[in-house]
């Protein structure tokens, strides 16, 4: 099969329409299996996570990285590399024509970005990416100059994966505070409680003084 040249290309592959019982049927961790039966066959995940749902998802940030959306590797275990890579393609090339850049990504060179993204950030979920994608419109990385360019991308990326950290943190740290308030007040009473413990306290005081 040659290299594509379009996207258009890319969503005709056959693997995008495989039934979804050959894709369960075949030896997968129960993480990818439990993707293929929240998402359905890969066109399916395909429109669910579009870039187009981008800014829907991003609404609620911490759920990008705490809910359930997978990571990109279990990604590519549930529907295979070429539709992992495919994702990853459409978004990029959402990017390229969002930038406003005259010169334009080509197919070749958004299958490499690809590619290394999930090689190095397939621990990334897929919602996360889609958030870092988000930023990346915000400016918050910077802009390209003249040319959409794969190694700024990239390197973006190395930096949201820091910022990935320290919000894991924070939410890991805000989630200790709300258990240990909750346990606090398990240990508490209120006045009504703490006056019929008082009441049963005095009564057993008058009886060991009969």
């Amino acid at each position: 099969m040659g290299k594509p040249t379009s996207l258009r290309e890319i969503l005709q592959r056959p693997e995008f329409n495989e039934p979804r019982s050959l894709q369960i049927t075949s030896h997968k961790s129960s993480l990818a299996v439990s993707c293929i039966n929240s998402y359905g066959p890969a066109d399916k995940f395909l429109t669910t996570f579009n870039p187009g749902n981008q800014f829907r998802y991003c609404q609620e940030v911490d759920r990008c990285y705490t809910g359930k959306a997978p990571a990109i590797k279990v990604l590519t275990e549930a529907y295979g590399e070429q539709v992992a890579e495919s994702w990853v393609m459409i978004q990029l090339n959402d990017l390229s024509e969002f930038a406003g850049c005259k010169e334009k990504m080509s197919i070749h060179q958004i299958e490499q970005v690809a590619k290394v993204i999930l090689m190095e950030f397939g621990y990334l979920k897929v919602t996360e990416l889609m958030h870092f994608f988000v930023l990346f419109k915000s400016g918050k990385f910077g802009k390209f100059y003249g040319a959409v360019d794969g190694l700024v991308i990239t390197e973006a990326l190395q930096e949201f994966t820091q910022l990935r950290a320290e919000r894991l943190w924070r939410i890991a740290r805000e989630r200790e505070r709300e258990e240990r308030a909750l346990r606090n007040s398990e240990d508490t009473i209120t006045y009504e409680e703490w006056q019929e413990l008082k009441w049963l306290f005095n009564m057993g005081y008058e009886r060991r003084n009969e």
